[in-house]
């Protein structure tokens, strides 16, 4: 658990896909299917749902990562 885990700026900044889980820091940060996927704390099935996700959809993939480095940059 980390109130907000520097993790999700590196990500951004990298211009990689995110996959964060509701932890209390990502919740306030991150938008669902808008700049991560958000998946429950202990839900091992989501968390491999939305690997899944990113690797067989392209456009998801790219635009999460395209929007997250985006807000990265702005802030």
């Amino acid at each position: 658990y980390e109130p907000f885990g520097l993790v999700i700026i590196e990500s951004w900044a990298q211009g990689k896909p995110l996959i964060v889980t509701k932890a209390a820091g990502s919740r306030a940060t991150v938008q669902h299917e808008v700049d991560a996927l958000v998946v429950a704390i202990d839900d091992v099935d989501a968390m491999a749902q939305a690997v899944r996700r990113l690797r067989d959809d392209r456009t998801l993939r790219e635009g999460i990562a395209r929007r997250g480095y985006a807000h990265f940059a702005r802030d």
